[in-house]
């Protein structure tokens, strides 16, 4: 199971919230694939061209870990909430316990791009 939320602000504002599930299917102890579904709900305020809508999303990548606590990866990733769109992510996420991290990514998604910096709890 997966959860986000995020806000971004520049001018107009936009926030995104989405649930899904995923899977990861192991390669090697270091390297995996993995695939997630979402549904996303996009709400764009403040541009003149404002939107509320919802819309399914998929992802599927590769990641690495190259030292224990570092994790690298990236994915293709199509969204179809307004329209739909594909792009790419590349990210990187630092362990620092084994349930908790810090992490960054870089998204490329139709003509939008995007940096996200946050924190993960897995449970």
């Amino acid at each position: 199971m997966q959860g986000r939320a995020s806000r971004q602000e520049n001018g107009p504002s936009l926030d995104i919230y989405s649930i899904g599930a995923g899977y990861h299917f192991p390669l090697t102890a270091r390297f995996d694939a993995f695939g997630i579904v979402s549904i996303e709900h996009d709400e764009l305020s403040g541009s003149g061209a404002d939107f509320n809508k919802d819309g399914p999303t998929a992802e599927v990548g590769l990641r690495v870990l190259p030292l224990a606590e570092l994790e690298l990866n990236a994915s293709a990733k199509w969204v179809d909430v307004e329209q739909s769109d594909s792009g790419a992510t590349f990210g990187a996420r630092y362990y620092l316990m084994s349930h908790f991290s810090i992490g960054g990514r870089y998204e490329s998604i139709g003509k939008d791009e995007s940096i996200m910096l946050g924190l993960r709890l897995e449970l």
